[in-house]
């Protein structure tokens, strides 16, 4: 009888060390709300989304790359910066084409392929995972000739209809699927960022996000799916009281190319014209800072690609630096400025068996992203600028386990195995006394 107890126990053991295992096979849905500032979930009534907070993490300030725009998408799911994954701006001049990269050609395979870049849905295919892109920015290009399994591209779809695609594919054994919500970002740029317009739409999110929570209780995933949402930027109120016009100080002429029209100019000048018209532009307005590609300070990461022009112009909040006028239009607001403003700032929700449960941390840079997703879906990383010791306070397990696990895709987490051990002793103790009564 004795060493039948002993097998038991034994047995329940390994039995339970087996879960470790199992959780190398975690699933990731990754949300990405276009536009998502730091204070609307705040401003609205949101009931889901604090209960998922409580479920799981919230972190009130998430810091995006420079520019606080189209490049942070890219850099939330590549770990990279825009010097390294070349995606620079919103709009964007490829000397080694000679065109730029609008609607009409940015499907074309070298936009995507003039860096290091690697999405977390390459990486993951690439390693033998699924993986899935519902209309999130690039998701439907091939990098080196690696895409995801499914996609889909049509990114004003409602997002109803977006979340039930990420969730059927996800039931049916995708491992990762990227989304991306723009309404909230189109509503701020048209009625400011705190209009009624606002409110509500954070109001249809939080909807949308407790069917999302229903159906994955529904399908029984909640113990493999994690999610996060997360944003890309801020955004702030703009005017035509702010208006820098580049052409008061420069003739657009002497130019071979040219982006402006947001907080972030660049402009390639003509052969024999880089000094005068730096020299022009460099003390032209106080409110903007200009650079030669080279000089552009260290910490926007900003200057080590060749889609980054010779000289770059960066204004202050909440100037606009317009080619050749002093008009912004429509807009009431904008973003792209420094991501150290209050206004540029994000936030970020998770919640899963990889995540902790109602905690709560002031702040986390989205370059460590990348490195979070790869950790989550038992990925090697692809190299890229972030750290997974930086988001290691929201984490369920141990980021030093977690890393050694992505070395080897065999091994197990000994972070999960510590884990399952300090809740299993007083249950195996428990036992122990009713098997010797």
């Amino acid at each position: 009888m004795e060493v039948v107890r002993y097998l038991f126990l034994f047995s329940l053991i390994f039995e339970l060390e087996g879960v470790a295992v199992d959780s190398s096979q975690q699933k990731l849905l990754f949300i990405l709300v276009d536009g998502l500032r730091y204070d609307y979930m705040d401003n609205a009534n949101t009931p889901n989304l604090d209960e998922m907070a409580k479920q799981g993490v919230r972190v009130n300030f998430l810091t995006n790359v420079f520019p606080t725009m189209v490049p942070s998408k890219v850099s939330l799911v590549t770990g990279l910066y825009p010097e390294s994954h070349g995606l620079v701006h919103n709009t964007m001049y490829d000397s080694v084409h000679d065109t730029y990269a609008m609607a009409i050609n940015r499907n074309e395979s070298y936009w995507w392929n003039a860096g290091i870049s690697e999405p977390i849905w390459v990486t993951a295919r690439k390693q033998g995972k699924r993986s899935g892109s519902v209309d999130y920015f690039g998701g439907f290009a091939e990098i080196d000739g690696v895409g995801a399994n499914n996609f889909t591209d049509n990114p004003f779809a409602n997002l109803s209809t977006k979340l039930n695609i990420a969730i059927d594919w996800l039931n049916k054994g995708t491992d990762v699927v990227v989304l991306e919500w723009k309404r909230l970002d189109i509503i701020a740029h048209f009625s400011g960022p705190n209009s009624t317009d606002i409110k509500d739409n954070c109001e249809e999110f939080d909807r949308n996000i407790g069917y999302l929570r229903e159906q994955i209780r529904k399908l029984k995933l909640q113990d493999e799916l994690n999610i996060i949402i997360a944003g890309d930027h801020g955004i702030t109120e703009i005017s035509n009281r702010n208006v820098i016009n580049l052409s008061d100080f420069i003739n657009l002429d002497d130019t071979l190319a040219y982006i402006a029209d947001s907080p972030v100019a660049m402009i390639l000048p003509k052969e024999g014209f880089l000094e005068s018209m730096y020299s022009n532009l460099v003390n032209a307005h106080p409110n903007m800072k200009v650079y030669k590609k080279e000089d552009v300070p260290e910490y926007y990461h900003y200057r080590g690609h060749y889609r980054i022009l010779p000289i770059v112009a960066i204004a202050d909040l909440p100037w606009m630096i317009l080619a050749n006028g002093t008009d912004v239009g429509d807009h009431l607001a904008d973003h792209g400025f420094d991501n150290q403003e209050l206004s540029m700032k994000s936030m970020m929700l998770a919640e899963g068996p990889s995540f902790k449960t109602n905690f709560t941390i002031d702040s986390l840079n989205a370059i460590d992203m990348y490195e979070l997703m790869c950790s989550i879906l038992h990925l090697k990383a692809a190299p890229n600028n972030g750290s997974l010791a930086n988001v290691k306070d929201i984490l369920s397990y141990s980021v030093s386990s977690a890393a050694d696990s992505r070395k080897d895709d065999d091994d197990t987490s000994a972070a999960n195995v510590s884990n399952i051990h300090t809740l299993m002793y007083p249950v195996l103790f428990m036992l122990f006394l009713l098997l010797n009564n």
